[in-house]
């Protein structure tokens, strides 16, 4: 039953007991779906229950349970959030020096069989892109200026010509 307040259709189909238990599947499917129900019928009470969730192998579940933590988590959420961005600035630490693995490797190649340095060749990188990383972002939010968290997955933000952070070429 919900905590607090009438009982819904979902509380006679999945108790808030019986999805925390769900949460506890090897699935990592089940876990999701579990979550998935836990923020829709139990969005006040589920903070604590899906918080360990935050660093889940899933593909989905760290996002909404980050995003979800954001919205209606407490100051005893924070330390989990923290961790989250901090594997989050490793994982994007680690594609970047991959990235330069991958450009210096190509390099060698290109030597190797044009006979010529990669710099006579003129492959200087021109951009390195991360599209996968959150980083800090000011946006407006509610007519504020706010300094928030952004997470493209799989976009990279893109700047008007003559913008502050464009570097001239």
């Amino acid at each position: 039953m919900r905590r607090g307040g009438p009982p819904r259709v979902s509380d006679l189909l999945w108790s808030f007991d019986e999805l925390v238990r769900f949460t506890k599947w090897e699935d990592a499917e089940v876990r999701f779906w579990a979550i998935d129900r836990l923020i829709r019928h139990y969005a006040a009470d589920c903070c604590d229950a899906i918080a360990p969730f935050l660093l889940d192998d899933h593909d989905a579940t760290p996002a909404m349970v980050a995003r979800h933590l954001g919205e209606h988590g407490s100051a005893r959420h924070h330390a989990i959030l923290v961790r989250g961005f901090k594997l989050l600035r490793a994982a994007a630490n680690y594609a970047w020096c991959n990235r330069q693995i991958l450009m210096w490797q190509a390099r060698e190649v290109f030597e190797r069989v044009m006979g010529k340095s990669w710099e006579s060749l003129g492959m200087n990188l021109v951009y390195d892109v991360a599209h996968n990383i959150a980083k800090f972002e000011e946006h407006e939010v509610e007519g504020r200026t706010k300094r928030v968290w952004v997470h493209r997955k799989g976009a990279t933000r893109a700047y008007p010509p003559g913008h502050r952070e464009v570097v001239p070429t």
